[in-house]
C-alpha cells in the first residue's frame, strides 16, 4: 500500500495547507545520508522543495516551522537530491523505478530531464521503461523527446490509443500540459496512426466524428480519404448502437400544427417529451399583409427575442452537467452544439418549413415573395433607399437550385448592407468586381455601440457568484427547513437571507460582492442588492453572453452601461451581428471558424453537396435552414434601419 506522501499540485489547490504541514514533518526528520533514501523519498523531497520555493504558508502556520522552508534547508534538500540522482544510471534505473509511487510518475521524468539523467540511459533501457509510464509524462519534456526521438515514434505508431495524444496536442483549447512530439513522427505516420485507430475495435463515436471534421492544421492534416473512412466508421457504430441497444431510449417529439378554433395567435409548450407549437389559422387569415407575415417570424416563431438577438444561438448555460463533462466543446474550431441548441434549431427549421408550406397551400403566398417585397418596396417606402437588390428563388426551381440561389443571395445581401453602412450607398459596381467572400464578423452596424459583452475579471466573477448553480451561496446549512434555490440571485429575489446564516468560507464570496457594490448589508444584517438594474444587466449577460445597447437605452438604463464601461466591466461592438450570432451563421454556412459546421454555403456554391441518396429531402431541409438564416438577416437589417440614430446622444 502506498504511503501518504507529499505531492505538490499548485499553490491554489485546496490540499495546499495539508501538504505544507506534512512537508514540515518530513523536514524535521531530514537525514543527509543519501543511503537512507529510496527514489520515492527523493521525489518527495523534490515536491517539498516546490512548496518551499513558493513560500506560501497556510493560516495559523507556526512561525517556528517556517524556518524549514528557508534557503538553508532548501540547499540541504537539493544537495541530497543531487547526490542521489547522480547515481542513477542505465544499470539501476529499471530496478529503482520498480516500486515508484503512481503519483510520482510525472515528477520522476521531470527530475530525469532537469538533471539530464537521460544521457546515462541507453535507448534499449528507455524502451523497457516506456511500458511502465503513460507517454504524456515523457512527452512533456522536449529534451527527452529529442534524445529518444525514434523510440517514441515507434511506441506511438504501434498503439491506436495514442490518437488521443494527437488530439490533445493539436485540437484541445485548454492544454493541461505541454506536449512535444518527435520529429520522426511525420505527417504520413500521424495519418497512419489515425487509420489504425479507425480500423481498431477501440474506435469511439465522438473521436471519429472529431477526426472527420477536424480543421486543416499545419502540423496535423488528414486526407479526404481518411476523413471519409472516419465518418463511415462513425455512422456504422451509431447504427449498431441503436440496433443493439435495448435500454431506455429517450427522445423529444417536435410538432407544429395549425388550429381553426384556437383564439390565441400561438400556443407553445413542452409536455410529455413533446415540444409543440400551435398557430391560429384565424390569426393568419385576418393578417395576410406582408409586414405581419414577416413579423410572425419574430412574435409567433421567435427566431429572435425581444432584444432582436437570435434566439437559438448556442449558450453555455443551456448545457447540463453531464453534457459539460462529455461534450467536445473543449476542442479548437468546434461549435458547441449542445442538446438544447440542436433541439431548438431543428424545431425552428420545422416551423419555417410548415409556415412556408401552409401559406402556399392555403393562401397561395410564397414567403420568398414576401421577402422580395421587403427589398423592392418596403425599404424604399419606409427608409427612402432603393439601393438593395435581391433575387429570391423562383417558384419553379428545384430545392437544389433554391439552395444555390439563396447561398449566393445571402452573400450578396451581407455585402450590400456592409457597403451601405460604410459608404451610405451599396456601390454595386464595386461589389460586382469583388470575388472575396464577405467576412460575417466584420459587417458593421449603423450603431457605434450596438452590443456589449462582459470583460473577464471582476464582472465575470460577480456574475458567477450571483447566477452560477455551481457556487454554494444559495445553500444555508443553518436553516432547519431549506428550500432549493438555483443560485444566490434566486435566493435573494424569492427569500430574505441574513449574513449570519452563512458559514465563514461562504462569507468571503459575499464580501467580494459587497466590495464590488453589488450587494449590501443593512443594519440587521440582511442582504440586499445595491442596484437591481445592474444585477439584471449582469443576469442578462450571464445567460446570453451579450446584450443589446438599444434595448437598454429604451428602458432608460444607458447610464448604468456607461458606469459599467468606465469600471472596465463591459465592452461594446459596432457590428451587425454579435460575436455569438456571427458564430451561429459561420457554423451553418462555412468552415472559417468551425470544422464541425454544416458548411452549406461552400457545399452549394462549390458543388460538393451530396449527390446520392435522399437528395430531395436533404436539399429541402437545407433550403429551409438557409431560408431561416436569410429571414434572420432581414430582421436584423430592418432593426438597423429602424434604429439608425446614434446610441449615445
Amino acid at each position: 500500500m502506498e504511503k501518504d506522501r507529499v505531492k505538490f499540485y499548485s499553490t491554489s489547490d485546496l490540499i495546499y495547507g495539508y501538504m505544507a504541514n506534512k512537508s514540515i514533518e518530513v523536514m524535521k526528520e531530514l537525514d543527509e545520508n543519501i543511503d537512507a533514501y529510496t527514489l520515492n523519498d527523493i521525489i518527495e523531497l523534490y515536491n517539498i522543495d516546490r512548496y518551499a520555493e513558493n513560500s506560501l504558508f497556510p493560516k495559523n502556520f507556526p512561525e517556528e516551522d517556517k524556518k524549514f522552508f528557508d534557503e538553508v534547508h532548501r540547499c540541504k534538500i537539493n544537495k541530497i537530491i543531487g547526490a542521489y540522482v547522480a547515481k542513477i544510471c542505465d544499470n539501476n534505473v529499471e530496478s529503482l523505478t520498480q516500486d515508484l509511487y503512481g503519483q510520482y510518475d510525472e515528477d520522476f521524468w521531470s527530475i530525469v530531464a532537469k538533471y539530464k539523467i537521460y544521457n546515462r540511459i541507453s535507448n534499449e533501457t528507455f524502451k523497457k521503461l516506456l511500458s511502465k509510464f503513460h507517454l504524456l509524462v515523457i512527452l512533456a519534456h522536449k529534451s527527452l523527446v529529442n534524445k529518444f526521438d525514434n523510440e517514441l515514434t515507434e511506441e506511438i505508431i504501434k498503439n491506436p490509443n495514442y490518437v488521443d495524444i494527437l488530439i490533445s496536442k493539436y485540437l484541445r483549447k485548454s492544454k493541461d500540459r505541454k506536449i512535444f512530439l518527435p520529429t520522426s513522427l511525420t505527417h504520413a505516420k500521424k495519418e497512419e496512426l489515425v487509420q489504425k485507430y479507425i480500423e481498431s475495435d477501440i474506435a469511439h463515436i465522438n473521436t471519429l466524428e472529431l477526426l472527420a471534421r477536424m480543421p486543416i492544421l499545419p502540423d496535423f492534416q488528414l486526407s479526404d480519404d481518411i476523413r471519409t473512412k472516419a465518418i463511415e466508421k462513425h455512422d456504422e457504430l451509431v447504427a449498431a448502437f441503436f440496433r443493439e441497444n435495448k435500454g431506455v431510449h429517450l427522445e423529444t417529439t417536435l410538432q407544429v400544427a395549425y388550429s381553426a378554433t384556437q383564439k390565441e395567435p400561438v400556443v407553445a409548450e413542452y409536455k410529455n417529451s413533446i415540444l409543440s407549437c400551435t398557430i391560429s389559422e384565424k390569426w393568419i387569415e385576418e393578417n395576410l399583409d406582408y409586414p405581419t407575415l414577416l413579423n410572425n417570424f419574430i412574435y409567433i416563431f421567435s427566431l429572435v427575442d425581444m432584444q432582436m438577438r437570435i434566439a437559438n444561438v448556442s449558450k453555455p448555460n443551456q448545457t447540463g452537467i453531464f453534457e459539460r463533462i462529455f461534450s467536445s466543446s473543449d476542442f479548437i474550431k468546434h461549435y458547441s452544439s449542445n442538446h438544447t441548441f440542436s433541439l431548438l434549431n431543428k424545431f425552428a427549421i420545422i416551423q419555417m418549413a410548415s409556415y412556408c408550406e401552409y401559406l402556399k397551400s392555403k393562401h397561395n403566398i410564397r414567403v420568398e415573395d414576401v421577402l422580395q417585397w421587403f427589398f423592392d418596396e418596403y425599404l424604399e417606402e419606409e427608409f427612402d433607399t432603393k439601393d438593395f437588390i435581391a433575387n429570391l428563388p423562383s417558384a419553379g426551381s428545384t430545392y437544389l437550385e433554391k439552395c444555390r440561389t439563396l447561398c449566393s443571395e445571402m452573400e450578396s445581401l451581407f455585402k450590400q448592407f456592409d457597403f451601405y453602412v460604410k459608404y451610405g450607398a451599396v456601390k454595386h459596381n464595386i461589389i460586382e468586381n469583388s470575388s472575396k467572400p464577405v467576412e460575417i464578423k466584420s459587417i458593421q452596424s449603423f450603431q457605434p455601440k450596438k452590443y456589449f459583452y462582459a470583460n473577464d475579471g471582476e464582472c465575470v466573477g460577480c456574475m458567477n457568484l450571483l447566477f452560477s448553480d455551481q457556487t454554494m451561496l444559495s445553500y444555508l446549512s443553518k436553516r432547519e427547513k431549506r428550500k432549493d434555490y438555483t443560485n444566490l440571485f434566486s435566493l435573494m429575489r424569492e427569500d430574505v437571507v441574513n449574513i449570519s446564516e452563512y458559514e465563514e468560507y461562504q462569507k468571503q464570496s459575499i464580501q467580494y460582492l459587497i466590495d464590488k457594490k453589488i450587494v449590501s448589508i443593512d443594519e440587521q444584517g440582511f442582504l440586499q442588492f445595491v442596484n437591481i438594474g445592474t444585477v439584471l444587466i449582469l443576469r442578462d449577460l450571464f445567460y446570453n453572453g451579450f446584450s443589446s445597447t438599444i434595448y437598454y437605452k429604451k428602458r432608460n438604463m444607458i447610464k448604468l452601461l456607461e458606469e459599467m464601461e468606465q469600471k472596465g466591466w463591459i465592452y461594446f461592438s459596432n457590428k451587425l451581428l454579435s460575436n455569438q450570432e456571427s458564430d451561429y451563421f459561420n457554423y451553418y454556412l462555412n468552415k472559417s471558424d468551425f470544422a464541425n459546421g454544416f458548411d452549406l454555403r461552400n457545399k452549394y456554391l462549390h458543388g460538393t453537396q451530396r449527390k446520392k441518396g435522399s437528395d430531395d429531402e436533404l436539399h429541402k431541409m437545407n433550403y429551409y435552414t438557409l431560408l431561416m438564416l436569410y429571414v434572420i438577416i432581414v430582421i436584423k437589417i430592418n432593426e438597423e434601419f429602424c434604429e439608425r440614430s446614434e446610441i449615445f446622444d
